[in-house]
């Protein structure tokens, strides 16, 4: 009888330790809008304004799925001036409905009179509700003049991949651990 209760509260601690760890972002998620920037688009360093049509003229979320999915039309605050050459990071580079996107690194894969486009990587956290998770993002900007004022697309694609160690192993296993010594103890005691 001991023996099951004591198999019982390690089990709970067990279940309890993993469900404390939250799951990582699925999804994807991009954003539309209107960027003015320092140069025109062929030698710019940077996007000055990033404006669009949510709410307070702010960029719109205009594709989102996964745990993206509820923030769908909604308006994005956006780090400005986003400095893009020299490659700039940014904590955070953007939020949007809890989602926060911490900009790690960047390069410039395109750059002429008609297009801009950039990638990079970045770390997805939306405090309290999910882990950290990696992902990369992209932006392009497409202008048929060279105007400084263009149409900005931006999106991010994030892949949840496990931490090292994983939480819930860790845990199960100093569980077990614990397990092994109190029953051993027992044992010992008893004999």
């Amino acid at each position: 009888m001991k023996i099951s209760k004591t198999l019982l509260s390690i089990a709970a601690v067990i279940m309890i330790g993993q469900s404390a760890f939250a799951a990582q972002i699925t999804g994807d998620i991009g954003f539309t809008g209107n960027a003015t920037f320092d140069l025109s688009l062929e030698f710019a360093t940077q996007v000055t304004t990033f404006t669009g049509l949510a709410p307070g003229g702010l960029p719109q979320v205009s594709m989102a799925d996964g745990d993206f999915a509820g923030v769908l039309g909604m308006g994005v605050t956006m780090q400005m001036p986003y400095v893009f050459n020299p490659p700039t990071p940014y904590n955070p580079l953007y939020s949007v409905g809890g989602f926060v996107f911490q900009l790690l690194d960047s390069h410039v894969m395109t750059q002429n009179a008609n297009g801009l486009v950039i990638v990079g990587t970045g770390i997805f956290t939306n405090p309290g509700v999910f882990d950290a998770t990696p992902g990369t993002w992209a932006f392009s900007s497409q202008n048929s003049n060279g105007d400084t004022r263009t149409t900005l697309t931006f999106s991010t694609d994030n892949t949840a991949t496990p931490s090292v160690p994983d939480s819930g192993s860790t845990l199960s296993i100093l569980g077990l651990g614990l397990a092994a010594v109190e029953i051993l103890r027992r044992k010992l005691a008893a004999a």
